[in-house]
């Protein structure tokens, strides 16, 4: 019985990681005509999710940890995401060393069109055989999985 469920598990991971995978390519091939990299993009995308749910922005080394990338990397992208008022600084009262970073009227902006634009007809086409209550029990897996 429990290999039968571990065969299930793995299934299920490898189906993730290499839709995962997929999910990146797709997104990196409908953002970038619109003239912001891939990298950028996950950067502004994960701040406006992390803000709306937490009232505050992020430092750099939440960023890293959270985007697995290299504090250094995150610098860089957030460098060129100041210049082009796609975030904004607020203070950090708990350490002023790390300053905290938002979006930006402009990069809400950017977030709103991205997702209703470019996104929206493909989420609705890519998911459009299943009910809401299979989406809704994926959504509580993956939300679930973040956890970890």
């Amino acid at each position: 019985m429990m290999e039968k469920r571990f065969d299930i598990v793995h299934d299920f991971y490898t189906k993730f990681f290499t839709t995962k995978t997929n999910l990146m390519k797709t997104s990196q091939k409908r953002i970038e005509p619109i003239g912001i990299n891939f990298s950028s993009w996950q950067l502004v995308i994960h701040l406006s999710v992390f803000c709306q749910e937490n009232n505050r922005g992020m430092t750099t080394s939440e960023l890293a940890e959270d985007l697995i990338i290299s504090r250094q990397a995150v610098l860089k992208q957030m460098k060129c995401l100041l210049e082009e008022e796609l975030i904004v600084v607020q203070e950090n009262n708990a350490d002023k060393r790390s300053p905290y970073y938002c979006v930006s009227e402009k990069g809400e902006e950017l977030c709103q069109y991205v997702v209703e634009e470019i996104f929206a007809d493909w989420m609705m086409e890519s998911l459009k055989d299943f009910s809401t209550d299979e989406i809704q029990a994926a959504t509580k897996i993956l939300a679930h999985l973040t956890k970890f």
